[in-house]
């Protein structure tokens, strides 16, 4: 992905982008001391594996709720290790396929996670699907007959709460995952630097994490666009390549200075629905992919009316 090929609004989503699934496998952490930020929630999950191996019982059902991009599939990964299925619910989501997808994983000799991936996806059906699974081990086959299982444990991953019902939610233990700080960035961006074969110093990296959102993926994203522009990255290149691609220092794009600039020329506020037919874009897609960042950041906020501009960034 070259940074002629992206629009500065593409680089910005904390979404895994086209073709960047196998660069993105390359710098993922593979184990809890390698996994930079999240302190709390590795040690919670860490005591919880090991308290249940001294018991030599199955660990309870885990779910890791965080934005995307922050590191819940990586984490996810660890836990299960090499004794795990993945399924992305949002590809095996109807109730047939779904059922199927689980059937095979039940089926892996040595099986002890179930790892499912975008939960917020899966149907009510195909959640209710997973109850005897979640309480005693058991699952109805498709086609007639129960698997059972003692000693499996699911670890789920979603970015939506609210779309999963209570009672599913109910039958794990959920972890939230905090946010990163500078710091964790910056060092994010110093250890993915050596695996894409890219030298960097400290004062570049920082640079580079001044605007990734405080989004690890993020972070790997621009880092690997600075790359294009040079090498050894200095803070100088670092800074003059996210200027040329449209990622000023407080991590806005051009969409969101067209956002800012709108509101600004209409007294500094406006209905959604102009928003979006002024910046080409769904309302769904105003709201949730580009909204959220300039409420986080303080900039906007929503009323019944429409949005108002509180400040603009200094």
């Amino acid at each position: 992905m070259s940074p002629q090929e992206t629009k500065a609004e593409a680089i910005t989503t904390p979404s895994l982008l086209p073709g960047e699934l196998t660069v993105d496998a390359k710098i993922r952490p593979s184990s809890f001391g390698e996994f930079v930020g999240q302190e709390r929630t590795k040690k919670l999950l860490n005591r919880v594996l090991q308290a249940a191996a001294q018991r030599e019982e199955p660990p309870e059902h885990m779910l890791l709720v965080a934005p995307p991009g922050t590191g819940k599939t990586a984490l996810a990964r660890i836990v299960r290790g090499d004794h795990g299925r993945e399924i992305n619910a949002a590809m095996d989501g109807t109730s047939s396929r779904f059922a199927d997808a689980v059937k095979w994983a039940l089926f892996v000799p040595n099986l002890r996670f179930i790892h499912l991936e975008e939960l917020h996806d899966l149907p009510r059906r195909s959640q209710e699907m997973l109850y005897p699974l979640l309480e005693d081990g058991d699952f109805s086959l498709p086609g007639g007959g129960l698997f059972h299982h003692s000693k499996l444990s699911v670890v789920g991953t979603t970015t939506d709460l609210g779309r999963l019902s209570t009672p599913f939610v109910q039958r794990f233990r959920v972890y939230r995952l905090d946010e990163y700080s500078l710091s964790d960035v910056q060092t994010i961006i110093l250890r993915a630097a050596p695996k894409l074969n890219v030298d960097i110093v400290p004062e570049a990296a920082t640079e580079i994490a001044l605007r990734a959102r405080a989004i690890p993926r993020i972070a790997n994203r621009l880092l690997r666009i600075v790359r294009d522009f040079g090498d050894p990255i200095t803070p100088e290149l670092a800074k003059q390549s996210l200027d040329e691609v449209g990622i000023d220092k407080h991590g806005l794009d051009l969409f969101d200075w067209k956002y800012i600039k709108f509101l600004v020329a209409h007294d500094n506020r406006a209905s959604l629905s102009t928003l979006a037919a002024a910046l080409g874009e769904a309302t769904q897609t105003v709201e949730r992919v580009y909204e959220p960042y300039l409420i986080k950041m303080g900039l906007i906020d929503r009323f019944t009316g429409g949005r108002r501009l509180l400040r603009l960034p200094s």
